[in-house]
C-alpha cells in the first residue's frame, strides 16, 4: 500500500511493477478546451530519463484546472506508507510511515505555529529530511463500526455488502483501500496533533482534523479525502 504525493487531481496509471510515487518524479499535465463538454486532459509522467507516459483523460465535468508546479527539485511534504495486515488478513498488522520534508516529525508535540502554512515546497536533495515510523497493529477495528465480536475484516465485508458502491474484489480492492483510508488519516492526524491515536479515526474528530489539515502544510491531503470514493469512508467509523 503506497500513497502517492497529493498535489494536483490527475495522476496516470502507472505499471504495476513500479512505485505509484518516487522522489523526482515530474507531471505535465495538459488541458484542450477547458470550457467545452467533453474536455481533454493529457497528462504526461516522467520518470528518470525514459520516454514520458502519456495519458489522455476525457471529462465534461471540468470546472476548475490546477496546473502541477514545475519543480526541478524533490517537491515535499510527501508521505509513503509501506503495510500488510495480519497473517490472517483479520485487522491491521505492521506499518511504515515515511515522511518526506523539510522537517523532521519525531518530538511528540502537534506541529508548529511556523509549520502551519497551506504550502507546497521544491527543496533539493541535501535539504530532505526523512521521518520514519513504525506501527504495529494499530487495531483498525475498535474505531469501525460493527458487531463487538466482529474482526476488522468481517467487519469492512459488512459494509461492502451494504453501501453497494460497485467496488468489485473486496479482499484485493476495497479492503486494502478502507484500510489504506484509515492509515493515511492515522499518520496525518500523528503529524498534526504529536502522537499516535487510533481514536483520532472516529467520526467525531472528522470535521476538526480536515479543518486543522486544510491550514496545515499538509493541506493537499485534503484532496484525498474529497475523493469521490472516501467522501463517505468516515460514516463507517464509530462517533465516539
Amino acid at each position: 500500500m503506497i500513497l502517492p504525493i497529493i498535489g494536483d487531481e490527475v495522476f496516470p496509471d502507472i505499471p504495476v511493477n513500479e512505485k505509484p510515487y518516487k522522489i523526482g518524479d515530474r507531471y505535465t499535465i495538459t488541458v484542450s478546451n477547458p470550457q467545452l463538454s467533453g474536455s481533454t486532459v493529457q497528462v504526461r509522467f516522467f520518470r528518470d530519463s525514459r520516454d514520458p507516459i502519456v495519458v489522455p483523460i476525457t471529462t465534461g465535468e471540468i470546472e476548475t484546472i490546477t496546473l502541477l508546479r514545475q519543480c526541478t527539485g524533490i517537491e515535499v511534504p510527501a508521505i509513503n506508507i509501506n503495510g500488510q495486515t495480519l497473517i490472517d488478513g483479520s485487522d491491521v498488522g505492521s506499518m511504515i510511515f515515511t515522511i518526506d520534508d523539510k522537517f523532521n516529525y519525531y518530538k511528540e508535540k502537534p506541529i508548529s505555529l511556523d509549520n502551519q502554512t497551506c504550502t507546497l515546497d521544491c527543496i533539493t536533495q541535501d535539504q530532505l529530511k526523512q521521518t520514519v515510523f513504525e506501527k504495529c497493529c494499530p487495531k483498525m477495528v475498535s474505531v469501525v463500526k460493527g458487531n463487538d465480536d466482529q474482526n476488522l475484516n468481517q467487519k469492512v465485508r459488512t459494509i461492502w455488502d451494504e453501501i453497494g458502491v460497485g467496488i468489485p474484489y473486496f479482499n484485493i480492492v476495497f479492503y486494502p483501500t478502507f484500510i489504506e483510508y484509515g492509515m493515511v488519516k492515522l499518520i496525518l492526524s500523528r503529524i498534526l496533533y504529536g502522537h499516535f491515536d487510533i481514536n483520532f479515526l472516529l467520526w467525531k474528530y472528522n470535521a476538526e482534523f480536515l479543518k486543522d489539515l486544510s491550514s496545515s502544510r499538509f493541506c493537499n491531503f485534503v484532496q484525498y479525502f474529497n475523493n469521490t470514493l472516501f467522501d463517505n469512508f468516515n460514516l463507517y467509523f464509530k462517533y465516539k
